[in-house]
């Protein structure tokens, strides 16, 4: 569950060192803001235009990462679909000692800043995986993106052209198939898949295969609700439950959710 109000500072100082940096910034906006994690330092770079992100991972914690790292250990494996530039990935490497994350971002200019963070820290050198590809459920080859501008960081880009009214700009990317992902990396299992795919979500799981979910032990993604047939949060759970999982949501936003899937034993 999200975190609001006051308690989201209380959650800046268990993840941030450097957290004067924040609050000063309230009295003088900066371009960029660059944060210290802990305990575990990593150097994170945290543009302007993505520091509403940056609050929904570090102060709302929507991923609720304390209860998340319960669940991993030294050999966990973690998929971080739609990495945006990094920001999840950074707070779980912050907190556990896990095998690697694999972590998928298709947008150029969120690669790129990406880049220079894995660039600034040996653990993020050692254990995060970047593939700069879009997640699919089918094969799909390149596919099409509909966002604000490739030119500048984006908070989301979308497969579907009406997701954001915004959304002006194509981008042709490639794309890899989350059977694919557990292929071409011998995956037996993924302990835990965080998803973040601006309507991505409904073609990934529901065009996997029933018995490649099972693999996936815990997950947690943002839904959008985009119609009144499966592309919603209740069809999305229902979907979840009756392939093993069992599931938790709470409303993010007027038009998303967030669901908490563990696989039943």
């Amino acid at each position: 569950m999200a975190v609001y109000g006051n308690q989201r500072y209380l959650k800046l100082f268990e993840n941030v060192r450097n957290t004067r940096i924040y609050f000063l910034d309230k009295i003088k906006k900066q371009s960029e803001l660059v944060f210290i994690t802990k305990p575990i330092a990593i150097k994170v770079r945290v543009p302007r235009r993505l520091l509403l992100i940056f609050k929904e991972i570090f102060m709302s914690d929507v991923y609720s990462i304390h209860e998340l790292t319960k669940g991993l250990n030294e050999n966990s494996v973690v998929l971080d679909i739609g990495a945006n530039v990094g920001f999840f990935s950074v707070l779980l490497l912050s907190k556990k000692n896990i095998k690697k994350i694999i972590a998928f971002e298709p947008i150029p200019v969120n690669i790129e800043t990406l880049k220079k963070t894995i660039a600034e820290n040996k653990v993020l050198q050692e254990k995060l995986v970047l593939q700069e590809k879009a997640v699919t459920g089918q094969p799909m080859g390149d596919l099409t993106l509909f966002l604000d501008s490739e030119k500048e960081l984006t908070e989301n880009a979308s497969i579907f052209s009406g997701f954001e009214s915004t959304h002006a700009q194509k981008l042709v990317v490639p794309s890899i198939s989350l059977t694919q992902i557990f292929q071409e990396n011998n995956l037996a299992q993924a302990d835990f898949v965080k998803m973040d795919c601006e309507g991505s979500e409904f073609d990934i799981l529901y065009n996997t295969d029933p018995s490649l979910l099972k693999k996936i032990k815990h997950m947690i993604l943002e839904v959008h609700d985009l119609d009144d047939a499966k592309n919603n949060t209740e069809y999305m759970n229902s979907f979840l439950q009756s392939h093993g999982f069992g599931t938790t949501y709470y409303r993010l936003s007027a038009k998303s959710h967030v669901i908490n899937a563990h696989q039943k034993e």
